[in-house]
């Protein structure tokens, strides 16, 4: 179970590092720390992009993702994002106005904290490249109704597990009470698969959740989540029933997102 239950929380990171968080002209830092009640785990992350150059439909970049959790056991491999995990690299993008990504990347992985499996060296060659696409459709915070939406997509592959990945995720919430410290209420559906067919990475979830922005509209938010998650592959083992195909899993959390 406990192999189990640190496989579901590797997709779950893959999901929340995917969420709409994504490089702009002036570079952007994610960073977000979650736990999670089916896995039992608290996942700590922060990811850093940063463009060079005069702003340009085509430009390099650099980022720094590192990556930690509380359990620090492994589980079903492959894992694309691991749990004690760091990242560095440098590629090149074409970025549109209109919220598309393509780029390409090579750089070194590494064990960020005690690594999770028995590997002979610490550090990798990691090369991905794929496509990024994120959409935000929102009233202004004066406006009647404070209604906002998001979506996210993306399909990258990964050299190192020889496997690509398929994320999608589609918010729509609604804000309430003060203007400038708003309480914020969202349902959202999410879902990965992978080139592989890989059981863990197979998963559609629906969730509902409310956020408060305390330091107004800066970028840190702090909110908990309810989510119904199920699997659409076959279980790694047939007819194994220890293996739940759907499970419910409560999420406080606290993220940050800004551009520097």
């Amino acid at each position: 179970m406990k192999d189990l239950g640190t496989s579901l929380a590797a997709i779950l990171v893959v999901a929340i590092w995917c969420a709409p968080a994504r490089g702009d002209d002036a570079g952007f830092l994610w960073a977000y720390a979650l736990h999670d009640s089916y896995s039992q785990d608290t996942f700590y992350s922060a990811d850093f992009t940063k463009p060079f150059g005069a702003p340009a439909l085509v430009r390099p970049f650099a980022e720094l993702t590192l990556q930690r959790d509380s359990r620090t056991t492994g589980g079903i491999l492959p894992q694309t994002l691991n749990d004690n995990y760091g990242l560095l690299a440098g590629g090149v993008q074409l970025q549109s106005h209109s919220g598309l990504r393509i780029f390409a990347q090579i750089g070194t992985s590494f064990n960020f904290g005690p690594p999770i499996q028995a590997l002979p060296n610490s550090s990798h060659f990691d090369a991905r490249g794929g496509v990024d696409y994120y959409r935000g459709w929102n009233d202004p915070p004066e406006g009647k109704n404070r209604y906002y939406g998001t979506f996210f997509g993306n399909f990258v592959y990964y050299s190192r597990y020889q496997n690509a990945l398929m994320y999608f995720e589609g918010t729509r919430g609604s804000e309430f009470g003060s203007r400038k410290y708003p309480v914020q209420a969202y349902l959202r559906i999410s879902g990965s698969q992978d080139t592989r067919r890989n059981y863990y990475n197979d998963v559609v979830a629906f969730s509902t959740g409310a956020q408060i922005l305390p330091l107004g509209r800066r970028g840190v938010t702090v909110g908990v989540e309810e989510t119904f998650s199920a699997y659409t592959g076959a279980p790694p083992i047939p007819g194994d029933s220890s293996i739940a195909r759907s499970y419910w899993s409560f999420r406080p959390q606290i993220t940050y997102g800004a551009s520097f």
